[in-house]
C-alpha cells in the first residue's frame, strides 16, 4: 500500500501473490502466504524498503525485495530448519542499533 508523503492518504496498492506483482514463488491456495509480514528495512540499500512475509503452510517466509513500484524485485526464500510445522507464523525484525549493514530477523512457529 502507498501513502502519500504525510503517512495518512492512501494512494495505491500493489497486490503480491502466486504469479501476481512480480512474485515468481509458488505458491498455493491454502498456504497461508501474508499469514504475518512485516517491513524489513532498506537491506539492499536501493531506497526502497523490503519486506517479509510468512507462508505457514509451506512452512516458509519470504525475504522480498521489492522496487519502486511495489512489484517484487526478487525473493530469498528462508525455510524452516527444524520441520516444525506452520514455520513463519510471526517474526520481528530487529532493526540495527548501530552501522551493521544487516540485521536479525526472529522467526517463530507454532505447531497448532
Amino acid at each position: 500500500m502507498f501513502l502519500d508523503s504525510s503517512g495518512q492518504d492512501y494512494l495505491a496498492a500493489q497486490k503480491i501473490a502466486s504469479g501476481s506483482g512480480g512474485l515468481t514463488n509458488s505458491i498455493n491456495v491454502g498456504d497461508l502466504f501474508g499469514h504475518d509480514v512485516d517491513g524489513a528495512g532498506d537491506i539492499d540499500n536501493d531506497g526502497i524498503v523490503d519486506i517479509v512475509v510468512g507462508c505457514p503452510k509451506c512452512q516458509t517466509a519470504f525475504l522480498i525485495f521489492l522496487q519502486s513500484d511495489g512489484q517484487v524485485k526478487s525473493t530469498v526464500v528462508l525455510p524452516m530448519i527444524d520441520g516444525s510445522a506452520f514455520f513463519g507464523t510471526c517474526f520481528i525484525f530487529f532493526y540495527p542499533l548501530s552501522s551493521r549493514q544487516f540485521a536479525p530477523i526472529s522467526l517463530s512457529y507454532s505447531n497448532k
